[in-house]
C-alpha cells in the first residue's frame, strides 16, 4: 500500500510537503514524496491520497493508570500531593468492580479513537488487559508491586512473580509488552526492593517507577518526615514500619541493580546531580505535564533532560489526576505550560517525545515512533490547514481536525477514513 498525504511528519526535522509511505507487510518499506513513490506501486497495489492531511507517527502514551478510568468524574481533590493520595486510596477501595471496567474499556476506546498507537499501562489488577489486547493497539502492561511492610516482602514479590508468569504464558507475543511497575521509592520496603532486584536479574523485564513526583516524596526520603510520614502513613495503617531510606529516591534503585534503563515517571525534583544520574545510568524520564500541574508540581526542567541525551516521553497518567487522555491536548497543554519557564520547550520537541520518545521509554525504539524504513507502519492521519512547512509542529497541536485513519503495523484501528 503507498499512503500518500498533503503533508508529512515522519520524525523530528524531516518534515516534508505531499509526502508519505509505502507499507509492505505492515512495515514500512519507503518514505518521500508523492511523486517518488507512487512509481514504486506494483500491480494490484493499493495507492490512496488523503488531501488536506498530515501523516505523522501513532502517538504513544508512555504512562497511564487504566484502572483508575472510573475516578475521572470525581476525581480525587488536589489541594496537596498527600490529601489527593489519601483521597484516591479512599476512592479506589470504593470502586465497584463492573464500574470500573466499563470505564477502562471506555478509555481505551479513547485512547484509540484521539490517535494514539501504543502505551503503557499500569495494572495491579487485570481490569484494563482485555480492552488493551482487543484495541488493536501497542501495549506495555507493567504489573504493580508495592509493599513498605519488610515482613510482606517475599509475599508481595511471589504474587508478582505468578501474575507476570501467568500473564506472559497467555500473552506470549506482541503487541504486548510485559514489565513490572515498582510503585514508587516510598511504597517498598527495602526488602522488598532487594527481592525484586534479585528476581530481576534472573528475569530482566523493563521496569517503570513513579519518581520524585513531589516535594513531600523528597522529604520523607532526605530527612525522614513530612506528610507523607506525619499523615499518610498512619492513615493507611503503615505508621509503625521502618521509614524508607533515601537520601535520594533514586538510591534503592542504585542499591539493588535496577535504575540501569528503568522509566522513572514524572521527576518533578530531580537535583542536578540526580538528573546526571539518571542519563548515565540509561534510564528514561516520562513526562506527565497535566497530572503534574493538578498536583501542584512545578514543570519540571524537560530542555535539560534532552540536554543531558535522556529519552523523554509523554503520558497522561490516570483520569484521577488527569482531565482526559487525549495527547493532543496533553501536547497543547505542555507547549503553554512550559512558555511559562525559562526555558520552554518546541512543538517539534514535544511531538518528538509523544512519538519517538515514548517508544524509547517502552522499549520499542526500533518498531514505532517513528515513520522510517524498517519501523512497523504505527501511522496516523489528521486533518491540518495550510500554512508554512516549518511550522508544521505547531499546527499540528493547534489547528488540527479529526483523526482521518490511524493505523498499528498497517492495520488500520481507527479514523473517518478507515475502508
Amino acid at each position: 500500500m503507498i499512503l500518500t498525504a498533503d503533508w508529512l511528519w515522519p520524525e523530528a526535522g524531516h518534515a516534508l510537503e505531499d509526502g508519505g509511505v509505502r507499507i509492505v507487510d505492515g512495515t514500512i518499506a519507503a518514505v518521500g514524496r508523492r511523486p517518488d513513490l507512487t512509481p514504486l506501486a506494483e500491480a494490484g497495489e493499493e495507492v490512496r491520497h488523503l488531501e488536506g492531511a498530515c501523516l505523522l507517527p501513532g502517538l504513544i502514551n508512555a504512562h497511564t493508570h487504566l484502572e483508575l478510568a472510573a475516578l475521572g468524574p470525581e476525581r480525587p481533590v488536589a489541594h496537596d500531593f498527600v490529601g489527593w493520595l489519601l483521597g484516591l486510596v479512599e476512592q479506589k477501595r470504593r470502586l465497584e468492580a463492573g464500574e470500573a471496567a466499563r470505564a477502562a474499556a471506555a478509555a481505551v476506546a479513547t485512547l484509540v479513537a484521539t490517535g494514539t498507537t501504543g502505551v503503557g499501562d499500569i495494572a495491579s489488577i487485570d481490569i484494563a488487559q482485555a480492552p488493551l489486547l482487543a484495541s488493536g493497539m501497542r501495549v506495555r502492561l507493567d504489573i504493580e508491586l508495592l509493599a513498605l511492610d519488610p515482613a510482606r516482602a517475599d509475599l508481595a514479590l511471589g504474587r508478582l512473580a505468578d501474575r507476570f508468569q501467568a500473564v506472559g504464558m497467555a500473552h506470549p507475543d506482541p503487541p504486548l509488552t510485559l514489565g513490572v511497575s515498582a510503585h514508587a521509592p516510598y511504597t517498598l520496603s527495602d526488602r522488598l526492593w532487594e527481592r525484586l532486584g534479585a528476581w530481576h536479574r534472573g528475569h530482566p523485564a523493563p521496569l517503570t517507577v513513579h519518581m520524585a513526583e513531589s516535594r513531600a516524596e523528597v522529604a520523607l526520603l532526605a530527612h525522614g518526615n513530612g506528610p507523607l510520614a506525619e499523615a499518610f502513613f498512619p492513615a493507611v495503617g503503615w505508621g509503625d514500619l521502618p521509614l524508607p531510606t533515601g537520601p535520594s529516591p533514586l538510591d534503592p534503585l542504585t542499591r539493588h541493580g535496577l535504575l540501569e534503563g528503568a522509566l522513572l515517571i514524572h521527576g518533578c525534583h530531580l537535583t542536578a546531580a540526580e538528573m546526571a544520574r539518571v542519563a548515565a545510568a540509561g534510564a528514561a524520564l516520562c513526562h506527565c505535564p497535566r497530572s503534574n500541574a493538578y498536583l501542584g508540581q512545578p514543570p519540571p526542567p524537560v530542555a535539560r533532560w534532552l540536554a543531558l541525551g535522556i529519552s523523554v516521553g509523554l503520558g497522561t497518567d490516570s483520569l484521577a489526576s488527569c482531565p482526559s487522555l487525549d495527547l493532543w491536548e496533553e501536547l497543547a497543554f505542555a507547549y503553554l505550560w512550559h512558555r511559562t519557564t525559562p526555558e520552554p520547550l518546541t512543538a517539534e520537541q514535544l511531538l518528538a517525545m509523544a512519538t519517538a520518545g515514548s517508544a524509547r521509554c517502552l522499549g520499542w525504539q526500533r518498531v514505532a515512533g517513528a515513520l522510517t524504513p524498517g519501523r512497523a507502519a504505527d501511522v496516523i492521519a489528521v486533518e491540518v490547514e495550510g500554512g508554512p512547512l516549518a511550522r508544521l509542529p505547531e499546527r499540528l497541536l493547534f489547528d488540527r481536525g479529526r483523526l482521518r485513519l490511524a493505523m498499528v503495523a498497517g492495520s488500520a484501528v481507527a479514523g473517518t477514513d478507515v475502508p
